[in-house]
């Protein structure tokens, strides 16, 4: 009878994680999907992100598995790509996909801005909870971004900070000290 309990709880722990991977699967499409909607205001932002979440389990997800799904697809040829997210990290959905997007569109921009010629190059990816804020950080080792790029709100500089006042936080864009890009959003942790 015991063997039968405990056979019972691991196919249940099992289908509970193929319905985590799926729905993180799902979360991390609609972050791709949404940081290349660049039309976007900053309410339709908000709103888009609601409408897709909303009717989802409002329960924290595991965010390394979500960054791994979503920068997985993501990255390929000479580049490499490392994640720094504590296994014990959960946030709600909506603030999955923002930064989600966020990390898709830091990346996107490595991918084709930093590394010219084709180059070797990596980019790493932190999100950590610290002192109340929960911050992303996308860094690459390539030339670095224009701070006159990111003056101009252009293009994914302009979604991005839609996506930290999505938030209720900030975006900082620029070069990272030594050389590379480095993007930053922190907003107030939530839960």
């Amino acid at each position: 009878m015991q063997e039968a309990f405990v056979s019972d709880r691991a196919l249940a722990r099992d289908a509970a994680d193929a319905r985590t991977a799926d729905r993180l699967n799902r979360l991390a499409d609609l972050a791709q999907q949404i940081s290349r909607r660049r039309e976007l205001s900053a309410g339709e932002v908000s709103e888009d992100i609601a409408d897709q979440v909303d009717g989802q389990a409002s329960d924290p997800l595991p965010a390394r598995p979500f960054l791994e799904a979503l920068l997985g697809a993501v990255v390929e040829g000479p580049h490499r790509i490392a994640i720094d997210c504590a296994a014990d990290l959960a946030l709600p959905a909506s603030e999955l996909v923002a930064l989600g997007a966020v990390a898709c569109e830091a990346v996107d921009n490595a991918l084709n801005h930093a590394f010219p010629s084709g180059g070797e190059g990596r980019i790493w990816v932190r999100l950590v909870e610290e002192r109340g804020r929960t911050l992303l950080t996308v860094r690459d080792s390539g030339l670095g971004i224009d701070d006159l790029a990111h003056g101009a709100h252009a293009g994914g500089a302009r979604m991005i900070d839609l996506l930290a006042g999505s938030l209720g936080g900030y975006a900082r864009l620029g070069s990272a000290p030594f050389g590379g890009g480095l993007v930053t959003v922190s907003y107030p942790t939530t839960h």
